[in-house]
């Protein structure tokens, strides 16, 4: 099994979190940061670790499914709005979050022409 590469892994917990905040940001009355935070387990600090725990998930499942060849920009066109998907849907689970990450893979190869 590969192990994904650190940096990687960091890259997408940043762009995972941007979008994640740009969303919460958005929110003014905050329902989705009180269901996502109740979720995670508690506040901030254990919405961005579950976002840390996802990006670790992301980028193996990338190696795994063999799709190592993209472009630059796939930071924030896949990962940062899978973030902002993440907050306005709660915290899924493992599973559910690699099903969304094939979906949406397939849906961005079509959109980027790749």
């Amino acid at each position: 099994m590969n192990v994904p590469d650190p940096h990687e892994v960091a890259h997408a917990a940043i762009y995972l979190s941007i979008g994640f905040e740009d969303a919460r940001l958005a929110d003014s009355p905050g329902e989705g940061y009180t269901r996502w935070s109740g979720d995670a387990g508690g506040g901030h600090l254990e919405c961005m670790s579950r976002l840390v725990e996802l990006a670790l998930i992301q980028e193996q499942w990338l190696l795994d499914e063999g799709k190592d060849e993209f472009p630059g920009v796939f930071p924030y066109e896949f990962t940062e709005p899978l973030g902002a998907w993440l907050y306005a849907n709660g915290d899924p689970t493992d599973t559910e979050f690699k099903a969304e990450l094939a979906r949406r893979w397939d849906e961005w190869l079509k959109e980027s022409g790749l």
